[in-house]
């Protein structure tokens, strides 16, 4: 896993960090890494919630997505899909906020260890060499190894909102 401090400035006065991971376990080690040693966020949600979005987008990717797609949606898949998803697959950032899906919003009092034993069962589910992926509301048919790398990219994306209690 690779952080360093970004250039950003979500807040004000703590940046957000850039987090690069290789791999689905390097997120569950983070998580782990955090509840030891303490974390601050710079964003909305803490670790807890965080781990509680990511399963819950994790699990949907393979049960099927609860909440409908806007309308517009349908037309503006094929751009999206074009000038979007190329950035996530190759872990860069997108600079472009985007509401979650209210099926995938975090409980208020969302507690860092149990949502964290949440997400470890997502990631096993969504590591497990047989899954099958359904369709992405945003970026239609993707293939397993482009659905993990989504996958990882959002977990990149979260998780440099929280900042090691040691980095203050």
């Amino acid at each position: 896993m690779i952080v360093r401090k970004s250039g950003s400035d979500d807040v004000g006065t703590t940046k957000r960090r850039e987090v690069v991971f290789e791999n689905l376990a390097d997120v569950v080690d983070e998580c782990r890494r955090l509840t030891v040693v303490g974390y601050h966020h710079v964003g909305q949600w803490n670790l807890g919630q965080i781990c509680q979005h990511l399963a819950a987008g994790m699990n949907q990717s393979v049960d099927g997505f609860e909440d409908p797609p806007p309308f517009w949606m349908p037309i503006a898949k094929p751009l999206i899909r074009m000038l979007v998803l190329p950035t996530i697959l190759k872990g860069g950032v997108i600079k472009m906020k985007a509401t979650a899906p209210k099926s995938t919003l975090p409980s208020a009092n969302a507690d860092d260890e149990i949502r964290l034993a949440e997400l470890e069962e997502a990631i096993a589910r969504i590591s497990d060499e047989n899954v099958e992926f359904v369709e992405s509301p945003i970026f239609g048919k993707l293939t397993t190894d482009q659905w993990r790398k989504f996958h990882l990219w959002h977990c990149q994306h979260h998780m440099s909102f929280l900042i090691p209690a040691n980095k203050r």
